[in-house]
């Protein structure tokens, strides 16, 4: 069986109040010609709620959502929201089970497609523990295991391009999007939006797994010596300011000699 990558998305309403969004994006290989998306979502809203056309907020406050995230959907992401809640969009259900149960199988078909090891996510703390989570609810393995039971590891992308990078777990965002942007985007093909649509999302971070695989297959891990030249230039910069500075006093010191 060949070795791809799969790459899972969540949303949420809130640290306490469980996910509502899924989505997946899975390849065979390195090859981003075969990728394949998958999304599902449950209902915030009770059909009640649906056909009276309960503004969100309202929503947010009937069931004890997280207002701080209910901030976070409407500052210029509500498009989305209604989106990802729309009642005849045939990515949503209604029941947990439901949701559970289309979580697996989008799993299983992506396992089977791209015979993959390993899981990918961009917040391993926080995406994988709630689909954990709800699998285990629906009897399912849990996301440490493939559907058929059997242990497999899981790696966080940026982490992953940090090291590929030779950066540290702590360098500046800045830093580290200007680096990816110079060793890895000739990699990533055409661009995905990174909406807060879940399938979306998870294929725009694929892309980035795969071109830090084809970049580490060119010979890469040039982020080591690229941050030694940085360094050797601020070092050369600074013997410069050094040396100017010694003939600048020494300039200063001269001239009351030639001037007495």
């Amino acid at each position: 069986m060949s070795e791809g990558h799969y790459f899972v998305d969540v949303e949420s309403a809130g640290p306490k109040n469980g996910i509502f969004a899924f989505g997946i994006a899975y390849c065979r290989g390195v090859d981003l010609e075969t990728v394949q998306t998958g999304e599902v979502y449950i209902h915030l809203r009770t059909p009640e709620e649906i056909r009276q056309g309960t503004d969100w907020k309202q929503v947010w406050i009937n069931h004890g959502y997280d207002m701080g995230t209910f901030d976070w959907w409407m500052d210029g992401k509500l498009d989305t929201l209604n989106t990802l809640q729309d009642p005849n969009s045939p990515n949503i259900v209604f029941s947990q089970i439901e949701f559970i149960d289309r979580i697996n199988a989008l799993i299983r078909e992506a396992e089977e497609y791209a015979g993959v090891t390993i899981a990918w996510s961009d917040t391993i703390c926080f995406d994988t523990c709630e689909i954990s989570n709800l699998l285990a609810k629906g009897d399912y393995p849990r996301f440490q295991f493939n559907r058929q039971g059997n242990y497999r590891s899981g790696m966080e992308v940026d982490s992953y391009i940090k090291g590929l990078l030779n950066l540290g777990p702590f360098v500046h965002w800045k830093l580290f999007g200007e680096m990816e942007k110079k060793y890895l985007d000739m990699y990533k093909g055409r661009d995905v939006p990174h909406n807060h649509l879940p399938g979306n999302d998870a294929h725009h971070n694929l892309k980035r797994v795969v071109a830090a695989q084809l970049f580490q297959q060119s010979g890469g891990l040039v982020g080591a010596r690229d941050m030694e030249k940085g360094v050797d230039t601020i070092m050369s910069a600074f013997k410069v300011i050094f040396i100017l500075l010694i003939l600048l006093l020494l300039f200063f010191a001269v001239i009351p000699v030639f001037t007495e």
